[in-house]
């Protein structure tokens, strides 16, 4: 390994802490990143509130070295703020529609996709996308190294797998 990596994982969601789910991504990563010979310097299990996210997200970016994945928080629920926090910490809170995943959420739902799944596509600027193999609602991420993925294992496992062979 040419480059010291700081991996960290933020796993979004009340349902989580309360105990009504049980979470799937922190051992899938961290087996994920052992397999490459990597580790996780860090791992949050956060409610959807809208400061932690932030600070945390800050505090990742504070590391020069980081790497973060998101899990939960991208979906069209009125709890999830993934998206807009991320553009506050990483895009100055610089959001827009990012044209080729509206494009799949229309596809995806037709008429179905308005008036609120579209809003899936309203991501930070310059967002890439990772690929939902479920139902083509993309991820996204930033700078090569901010990775925002579903909370459901189903949907993030191949963007995880996609982000790790690609960079890492």
């Amino acid at each position: 390994m040419n480059k010291r990596v700081n991996f960290y994982s933020v796993i979004i969601g009340t349902e989580l802490l309360n105990g009504r789910r049980k979470d799937a991504h922190f051992s899938f990563l961290n087996e994920e990143l052992l397999k490459r010979g990597w580790e996780h310097k860090a791992s949050f299990v956060i409610e959807d509130d809208k400061e932690l996210m932030l600070k945390i997200f800050n505090l990742i970016k504070s590391d020069e070295n980081s790497v973060m994945f998101c899990f939960g928080g991208i979906g069209a629920t009125p709890d999830d703020f993934t998206r807009q926090i991320a553009a506050q910490a990483f895009t100055n809170g610089k959001m827009e529609f990012h044209e080729e995943a509206k494009k799949r959420i229309e596809n995806r739902f037709k008429e179905d996709a308005y008036p609120h799944r579209v809003n899936m596509a309203y991501m930070p600027i310059n967002a890439k996308l990772l690929k939902n193999v479920v139902n083509d609602v993309a991820g996204f991420y930033l700078e090569d190294r901010f990775f925002f993925t579903p909370g459901f294992p189903s949907m993030s496992q191949s963007m995880v797998l996609e982000a790790l062979d690609k960079y890492y």
